[in-house]
């Protein structure tokens, strides 16, 4: 299996594991038992792990590489990460989410740090295979 597809099986299984987390919210919900903070915080959780996982299928899709969809979505983690402070809301619970968000960034940036570093070798390692056409010769007489 190609380091692109890898990423891309991984970004399917996290996303998988937000839409179970939403399921067992979802029952909780519709049953009687008693709901706490800890089944929202299992949501919460998920789909912040899910949320660039999201964004680099998406940006896969659209630009048609697994590579550049990593160093963009990477490069956008950054920028969240490093301009903006804590949040400092008067709401617990937004505060959690916002601190949650953050986890999930540095979660997806962990992970790919090394495989981002295997696309560029798959890359450069596809380049070197590629068949090079002969370039034709003009001979000298044929130039006159």
């Amino acid at each position: 299996m190609s380091i692109a597809a890898a990423i891309t099986e991984h970004a399917k299984s996290v996303i998988a594991v937000e839409g179970a987390a939403r399921a067992r919210l979802a029952d909780r919900l519709a049953g009687t038992a008693e709901i706490t903070s800890f089944d929202y915080a299992a949501v919460m959780e998920a789909a912040a792990n899910a949320a660039p996982w999201k964004n680099l299928l998406a940006i896969a899709e659209r630009k048609g590489s697994v590579r550049d969809a990593v160093e963009k979505v990477r490069m956008q983690a950054f920028r969240v990460l490093v301009e903006y402070r804590e949040s400092v809301s008067t709401s617990a619970i937004t505060n959690e989410i916002d601190r949650v968000k953050r986890e999930g960034l540095r979660s997806f940036l962990s992970y790919t740090e090394y495989a981002l570093e295997l696309l560029h070798e798959d890359g450069a390692a596809a380049k070197e295979e590629e068949p090079q056409t002969p370039q034709k010769r003009i001979s000298p007489l044929a130039a006159e």
